[in-house]
């Protein structure tokens, strides 16, 4: 019998797991640790335990395997704080019983989503994730009591302000992981690394005039209490749900701070409340944030969510419209050309002669109508689906429809091309084009030109089209009204590929259209697809 001396992949899994379980471990006993070494009233209780929020999060993220590193982390952590080994051990297994009781509630009896979206979500986090503590402050109370370190008097005590510590912890920091880990892409975008340092910055020095009395009696006590609001407000507009659990952090950091120092807000809530009233405030202050940042979240999503269909619609009625026009061509147009033929055999097979004049009347009759049916559905492709957008690409398109444009009003129309690189992809030159149709029906039927000038440019970074006319302009300067609904869907179609349109209007000397669209990397790319 042969026996494999390959390692089952099970071990290996294990072993490979193993880094992962210790940092899960090593982060739990450093943020414990840090908690106690600055934030403990006394040397078992704190209002504000991190360590738990990151039990919660590192289950909901990496699943239920990640219980071995809390375990091993809070036993270090209480271990090293001086605690006898069993009672280190009830209270690490309290601990770590209630982060698995919370990410079971939220991953197995509610519809959770670990994006934090919504402010449902963020409620339901607080809520189950506080829940499935009071198992930890349960068990950890009652180690404390076994062991001697608990009054009995105490217990009722003991057991709310672990569970306040914990639940707190789950509000600030578990949060910060959970959105972390799926945002952290748009914070490597300099421009919003900037944007995130400055309100981020200005936060901290509010934190620090409110809680730690910078700037001194400059900002009256009450009005103390509501300056954070406006900052966190002001950050979940523009930074979104993990710039607002960076900005709570960091406001209960420095609050706590203040506590114990003794200025600031909360400079007499130790001693007033244990400071109950901080953690009020803290939680107050988290839903409101959250609950701003996470509206925001789900009004651009809300957003987004529709320009993408309307991307999609107008994609399916442009290909509709193309697919029209070949039917149009192939079918309606080779009957009208077989119709044609016929009519001609007819008109040759007439005999000469007076009697037949009439009969020659109508074939010619018939044959202008049969022409102008050629032109009329010629029209019809064209402003379906020019094929010389298709076929010679999108200067091209504008330079034909220009002359079409002036020759069926008169008024004048000259295209002029900066440069052109050609091979823009499809989805720009349709946009492009359908842009200027609209711009010059809108001259054609509002302004009172005589004349319209079009520049073109297309470059190595974006792609850029002017039309110009000498009109009357708009009056009053309104370019967008309730019922505009074609310069609607050129804003629209602008938007859709992240470019940016203008309309310089002056009564009385026309108006300037000027779009601008950016090229992506692979634009050539997809125009050759």
């Amino acid at each position: 019998m042969h026996h494999s001396n390959t390692p089952h992949p099970n071990t290996w899994h294990r072993f490979s797991d193993l880094p992962k379980q210790l940092g899960v471990a090593a982060i739990y006993a450093l943020l414990a640790y840090i908690v106690h070494l600055y934030f403990k009233s006394d040397a078992v209780f704190s209002i504000f335990e991190p360590a738990s929020g990151w039990a919660l999060a590192a289950l909901l993220i990496g699943g239920m395997r990640y219980a071995w590193g809390v375990l091993f982390g809070a036993l270090l952590i209480h271990a090293i704080l001086g605690n006898p080994f069993w009672v280190a051990a009830a209270i690490a297994l309290g601990d770590t019983l209630g982060a698995m009781l919370g990410a079971w509630l939220l991953t197995h009896a509610s519809r959770f989503n670990s994006r934090l979206r919504s402010l449902r979500d963020y409620l339901r986090l607080i809520l189950l994730g506080g829940s499935g503590y009071s198992i930890g402050a349960l068990v950890g109370v009652t180690a404390l009591l076994a062991s001697g370190a608990l009054e009995h008097e105490a217990l009722l005590l003991g057991l709310t302000r672990w569970w306040m510590g914990g639940t707190l912890g789950i509000i600030l920091i578990t949060p910060l992981f959970l959105v972390w880990r799926l945002e952290k892409g748009d914070w490597l975008e300099m421009k919003r690394m900037h944007v995130a340092a400055l309100l981020l910055g200005l936060t901290f020095l509010a934190g620090q005039a409110v809680f730690l009395e910078w700037f001194h009696d400059s900002i009256g006590l009450v009005a103390k209490g509501y300056v954070m609001f406006l900052f966190i407000a002001w950050v979940a507009a523009r930074l979104g749900t993990w710039g607002t659990m960076v900005a709570l952090v960091m406001t209960a950091v420095q609050a706590l701070l203040g506590a114990y120092r003794g200025t600031g807000f909360f400079a007499d809530d130790i001693a007033a409340t244990q400071l109950t009233n901080y953690w009020l405030y803290m939680v107050i202050l988290s839903v409101v944030g959250m609950a701003l940042a996470t509206y925001i979240a789900e009004h651009r999503l809300a957003e987004r969510q529709l320009r993408d269909l309307s991307t999609h619609l107008q994609n399916v009625r442009e290909e509709e419209k193309a697919s029209i026009a070949r039917e149009i061509h192939d079918d309606l147009g080779g009957t009208l050309t077989a119709i044609k033929m016929e009519i001609y055999w007819l008109a040759r097979g007439l005999p000469a002669g007076k009697d037949s004049a009439p009969l020659f009347e109508r074939v010619d009759s018939m044959s202008q109508l049969l022409d102008n049916a050629v032109g009329v559905t010629r029209r019809i492709i064209t402003e379906l689906r020019p094929t010389i957008l298709d076929d010679l690409g999108l200067l091209a398109a504008i330079e034909w429809h220009a002359a079409q444009f002036q020759k069926r009003t008169g008024i004048a129309c000259r295209v002029n091309c900066v440069g052109d690189k050609g091979n823009l992809d499809k989805q720009r030159s349709i946009a492009l084009f359908r842009i200027f149709q609209e711009a010059l029906t809108n001259v054609a039927q509002h302004s009172g030109a005589s004349k319209v000038e079009v520049e073109f440019h297309h470059g190595d970074e974006e792609v850029a089209l002017s039309v110009s006319d000498d009109g009357c302009g708009m009056p009053g300067g309104h370019v967008v009204a309730a019922d505009s609904y074609g310069i609607r869907g050129m804003f629209e179609r602008v938007m859709q590929l992240g470019g940016k349109i203008r309309f310089d209007n002056t009564p009385g000397s026309g108006l300037n259209v000027a779009v601008v669209l950016p090229l992506s990397a692979n634009h050539q790319e997809e125009g050759k697809t």
